[in-house]
């Protein structure tokens, strides 16, 4: 979210704001079988699992 006031004088102009983020992500990558095409491909993508994270993250700023 992300909010912002102007106020304009004569000959001045103020701006004030908020910015407020919050994210939880989740990934999981499970490979169930080899990997198909070249030899580069085959040697760095193994069975198994590839990813499993989550991650929280907030912030605030003015």
């Amino acid at each position: 979210m992300i909010s912002a006031v102007s106020i304009a004088a004569d000959r001045h102009t103020g701006v004030a704001g908020i910015d407020v983020e919050w994210s939880d992500v989740a990934l999981t990558e499970t490979q169930f079988g080899p990997a198909d095409g070249s030899g580069f491909l085959v040697e760095t993508r193994p069975e198994g699992l590839h990813y499993d994270f989550r991650v929280g993250s907030a912030s605030l700023a003015a």
